[in-house]
């Protein structure tokens, strides 16, 4: 009786400690839907705030990738105050969710120490690109999400 009091205490204390997103569809196309977690919103600084977008897909899609891939999860950094994001890190996935065979990943907040080889991770590095050139010349050569603009009014409002 122990034994299964203390295993529903321990999947109640693991389900309950599970992290669940809060998707708000912020836009959607014939191929996909792309959502924003609401629960992923955080400040990073007095300027800086981060969120996470997901991407979905009907079919395996090429957009990011040269291999197939059916749902991304993109980080984005927006600052609020010079109406200005960049991506910095994401994931692509085979399937509809993270659970299906990872297809390839990048970081652009990492760089190496060319003296000591070290590898660290730092925001001034990464290049913000403003809404206004986004507007203008559009998406196509970065991984930020096309609903760019309701991503930002959901973040830095």
């Amino acid at each position: 009786m122990k034994k299964i009091l203390c295993l529903f205490s321990l999947l109640y204390c693991s389900y309950s400690a599970a992290y669940t997103p809060d998707l708000i569809l912020i836009g959607q196309t014939s191929v996909g839907k792309h959502y924003l977690d609401k629960n992923s919103i955080k400040r990073i600084n007095s300027s800086l705030k981060q969120a996470v977008i997901y991407e979905k897909f009907s079919k395996p899609v090429k957009f990011d990738s040269e291999t197939p891939y059916q749902s991304a999860i993109k980080y984005h950094l927006f600052n609020c105050k010079k109406r200005e994001i960049v991506d910095y890190k994401g994931e692509l996935y085979q399937g509809l969710t993270s659970n299906t065979a990872f297809i390839s990943g990048f970081n652009n907040a990492k760089y190496i120490n060319g003296d000591t080889g070290e590898t660290h991770y730092s925001y001034d590095i990464l290049e913000f690109t403003t809404l206004a050139h986004l507007k203008r010349y559009g998406t196509q050569s970065s991984y930020i999400t096309p609903y760019y603009q309701e991503a930002f009014d959901i973040v830095c409002r």
